[in-house]
């Protein structure tokens, strides 16, 4: 495949999953059902839960919630330059969440970094999508540590896994997609 048929297969690939999956943005307070979970913020940094022991005990929490909806970017008051500058940028967030065990530090802060990359592109308007690049993607990310998967056992973190990625395709309205994890309870 040439580059050219790369991009563009890239292009109508982002252009299906804002159309078909994700949901325009409303209000930008609103953590559309995040807090219907009942989880709590983690009580240490991502690197720090990854260096627990089996004697360490840890319930599911929510280490990042990177939302578009709260960002400061989102509002930038800013044309493209195109054929039809008159045309206002639109903004779609595109949901994804991520459920890891508590050692797989590496796999978390590698997607808060992507995610965080993609929704400043372009001046802070997110990831250009369309044919004149006036309309633009922004991704939430919700990162759960389900536990510690040592403290636990595997068996009872696959059934908080699951359980887990349940309530949040339940209970979050927008979120469509799961990245994945190192988990072995992703085989669920």
């Amino acid at each position: 495949m040439t580059a050219s048929c790369c991009q563009l297969l890239y292009f109508l690939s982002a252009l299906t999953i804002a159309t078909i999956y994700a949901q325009p943005i409303d209000d930008a307070i609103e953590d559309n059902g995040l807090s219907n979970l009942n989880l709590p913020p983690c009580p240490a940094t991502s690197y720090e839960i990854s260096q627990y022991g089996p004697e360490t005990p840890l319930s599911a929490c929510i280490l990042y919630d990177l939302n578009p909806l709260s960002d400061d970017a989102l509002f930038v008051n800013s044309t493209i330059n195109s054929t039809n500058a008159a045309d206002q940028p639109s903004f779609t967030e595109v949901g994804l969440v991520q459920v890891t065990p508590s050692g797989c530090h590496n796999h978390r802060d590698g997607a808060n970094t992507a995610i965080s990359k993609l929704n400043n592109d372009n001046d802070g308007r997110g990831v250009a999508i369309g044919y004149f690049g006036t309309t633009f993607i922004k991704f939430r990310l919700i990162s759960i540590i389900g536990g510690n998967s040592n403290n636990i056992g595997n068996d009872a973190y696959s059934a908080v896994h699951e359980e887990i990625l349940d309530g949040v395709f339940q209970n979050v309205n927008n979120v469509h997609f799961i990245l994945g994890s190192c988990s072995s309870a992703s085989e669920n």
